[in-house]
């Protein structure tokens, strides 16, 4: 398992092409949290890896064929979740549930996703279950 600060990100990136690029500011511009301060972990040979900085988390997985095209199931269903409902995607908290199962909750509402990558692995995240209002 290898951990890399955002300062080494380039020195790293250059001795090993498996690493991506584009991990630590997809995650800044998700979370708000600084480049500086986005940890990238690899967790796994299948591509996976974690994002950390400002106490919290999201996971990237990576395609086999272009390694620069990473993308998190968590911030595609934070997104969906917030264009479906009319708010921000920062108002979504996203659980994994297991497998490729997230719950989002956010914007007075919640829903369950179920997200699949095509072969270009583009995440995709369609809903599970029906609209619940949690202001009722």
């Amino acid at each position: 398992m290898r951990v890399l600060g955002v300062a080494g990100f380039l020195f790293v990136l250059q001795a090993s092409a498996c690493m991506p690029s584009t991990i630590a500011p997809a995650y800044a511009r998700y979370s708000g949290c600084p480049e500086n301060q986005i940890e990238v972990t690899e967790l796994d040979r299948d591509n996976k890896y974690k994002a950390s900085g400002c106490g919290a988390s999201a996971t990237f997985r990576c395609s086999d064929v272009h390694m620069d095209v990473c993308q998190s199931p968590m911030i595609v269903v934070a997104k969906r979740h917030a264009q479906q409902f009319s708010c921000s995607p920062k108002q979504a908290a996203v659980e994994h549930l297991g497998g490729d199962a997230y719950l989002a909750r956010g914007c007075g509402q919640k829903m369950t996703y179920q997200c699949f990558a095509d072969s270009e692995y583009a995440v995709r995240c369609v809903t599970e279950s029906s609209e619940i209002n949690l202001n009722r």
